[in-house]
């Protein structure tokens, strides 16, 4: 701990001094030295690799006015070095890399940068977060790369709680929810929860500019989970989106823009809570755990002693998931690490909660699912390696690698992907306990792309799985084709490429399926701008490239017909044939053309 702290210690008065040198051999900052000749940090390598030393000279920009910003705090991702800027913004650092005898080919090896030099912005008053920013790599003949990174002002929403009792309780809370896409469609995800003060205030600090909304969780007078005689009911505060909505689809959407400060006043309403005690019968392993969608604003435990569902609700019907696994199995890492199959099952069940107590009544852990899967390699490409090579010792127990399968839910339920786990036996694996519902069903394979897959007479690539009452459902065949596409992709910015300078946003160029819609998008590009990135294997079909900045791909909504109608005009459109090889030009639209 003092050997840390004097490491510290030294880092910062190296800051505060312009990195002046400490001794005649340099000062250590962790992987760092302080050259005692140039006062610069120097990011170290491993020793007895031949390096050359790149000289990054950096300013730190306002993203809202392009002006610099003095006194950011500029540090690399592995914690290498950290420089402040000066009034002007600037910044210097110098960074020991590879020569090209030992890179490979030298810097397009990595291409067009250089490798390992993440940047971490941190300022107060402005958004802290790791920006994926990369240093260009310099021109040819050079030792110089210059680098400019942006900085945004933070946002705040800050606000008054006021229970229509006029009571403020203690532990009451105050959940922020951000909108943001995942595989192209719009979800709220929490982005913050705070408790509310004595004063009924609430304040939400260092946000990034977007849409968001706020509620409140519901309350109830705690009275001791598990306890004996709990009482039959309590008061309580009703879930409350701003500005008075009972649910989601009520909330109204709270937009901040850099450095905006919004202010609003929720007021949750009073309600009779009833206790509720329900037992759960035909789990399949003797741990449980009960949940409520996330944005319901209510929670239920799980006693694992007497096998209920224990809690205090309002009136009301709600949908619960059980979810019952053995000791050490939580998380699906441990499932997978120990071979786990068959010994974890979800359910869903409702509760109808009148104006009464619901205790002494049971519900029973509903049939799942058992999904074969079979896979066809219809594979015709002998002239190239697999990618990943059979599993299994040498001899006739080697089989291909097995492929991974991911439900999400359809419906609407706000629960997380329902964690499937394949036995993989060669061609043929199954999918445990798969519950009642309606699924996108996400294929990963490690060799070759999805041709076809079929349940029944629903196409999966089109169409979402539904798993009828009792876990009914049909098996589902896959087929797999390796006679990929080839595209290579190129940035159209509309100005000169300016090779001296990059900026901290890397770019993505997405290829969004317009025949496939339950297929994910594929990013067939990533790098900083401006940078050709050479072919990637595709599989054949339609598709939309689009190319964005990672900030506005965030918030991009592809899957909602509407914005994707908009963005057929913004993005361009391909039909790649088998083995068919293409480069295409994709404009770069800007964060929010969407």
């Amino acid at each position: 701990m003092r050997s840390r702290s004097l490491r510290q210690f030294v880092a910062l008065a190296t800051l505060c001094l312009g990195s002046r040198a400490f001794a005649a051999q340099g000062v250590v900052l962790g992987s760092a030295v302080v050259d005692n000749r140039s006062g610069r940090m120097v990011a170290n390598q491993p020793p007895n690799i031949p390096t050359t030393t790149i000289h990054v000279n950096g300013v730190v920009v306002s993203s809202v006015d392009g002006k610099p910003v003095p006194r950011v705090l500029v540090t690399s991702m592995d914690r290498r070095f950290a420089a402040l800027t000066d009034w002007q913004g600037r910044f210097a650092f110098d960074y020991r890399m590879p020569t090209a005898s030992q890179a490979g080919s030298g810097f397009g090896s990595f291409g067009g940068i250089i490798p390992n030099l993440g940047l971490i912005l941190r300022k107060p008053g402005y958004v802290n977060e790791n920006q994926a920013a990369r240093v260009p790599a310099p021109a040819s003949g050079s030792t110089t790369a210059n680098l400019q990174l942006k900085i945004t002002p933070d946002a705040a929403i800050v606000g008054h709680v006021t229970p229509d009792s006029g009571e403020l309780p203690n532990g009451l809370r105050v959940i922020l929810r951000r909108r943001q896409a995942q595989e192209g469609v719009g979800q709220w995800f929490q982005a913050g929860s705070a408790q509310v003060d004595r004063n009924g205030e609430f304040r939400f600090a260092n946000l990034s500019p977007g849409d968001y909304v706020v509620m409140t969780s519901a309350w109830s007078q705690p009275s001791g989970f598990g306890a004996q005689n709990r009482p039959d009911t309590t008061r309580g505060l009703l879930p409350t989106y701003y500005p008075s909505g009972a649910t989601m689809a009520e909330a109204t959407r709270i937009h901040v823009g850099p450095g905006d400060t919004q202010n609003i006043n929720l007021r949750p309403t009073s309600a009779t809570f009833y206790h509720v005690s329900v037992g759960v019968d035909g789990l399949s392993a003797p741990n449980f755990g009960a949940s409520l969608p996330s944005d319901a604003g209510f929670s239920l435990g799980a006693n694992q002693s007497t096998h209920t569902v224990e809690g205090y609700l309002p009136t009301g019907s709600y949908p619960v998931r059980i979810e019952s696994f053995s000791p050490g199995l939580q998380s699906a890492a441990n499932r997978v690490a120990m071979g786990a199959r068959g010994n974890r099952s979800t359910f869903f069940a409702h509760l109808e909660v009148g104006s009464a107590p619901l205790i002494g009544t049971k519900i029973t852990a509903a049939a799942a699912a058992d999904i074969q899967v079979n896979v066809t390699r219809d594979f015709t490409n002998t002239q190239q390696q697999p990618a990943i090579d059979f599993q299994g010792p040498p001899g006739n127990n080697r089989h291909p690698p097995p492929i991974y399968l991911d439900l999400q839910p359809a419906d609407g339920t706000g629960y997380n992907t329902v964690a499937t786990e394949p036995d993989a036996e060669g061609d043929t694996v199954t999918l445990h306990n798969v519950p009642e519902g309606t699924y996108h069903v996400h294929i990963n394979a490690p060799q070759g792309y999805v041709a076809s897959a079929m349940s029944g007479s629903t196409n999966l690539l089109t169409t979402p799985l539904t798993v009828g009452p009792g876990g009914s459902a049909a098996p589902i065949y896959i087929t797999l084709r390796d006679d990929f596409a080839s595209l290579s992709c190129r940035l159209g910015t509309g100005q000169p490429p300016d090779d001296s300078v990059a900026t901290q946003q890397p770019v993505f160029v997405l290829a969004i399926p317009l025949d496939t819609p339950e297929v994910r998008s594929q990013p067939v590009a990533f790098y900083p701008q401006p940078f050709r990135l050479p072919s990637s294997p595709i599989a054949p079909g339609r598709y939309l490239l689009v190319a964005m900045s990672s900030t506005g791909m965030q918030t991009l909504e592809y899957r909602d017909p509407e914005v994707l109608h908009q963005l057929m005009s913004k993005g361009v459109s391909v039909n790649l044939a088998p083995g068919a090889k293409e480069s295409v030009d994709v404009p770069l639209l800007a964060d929010g053309d969407n």
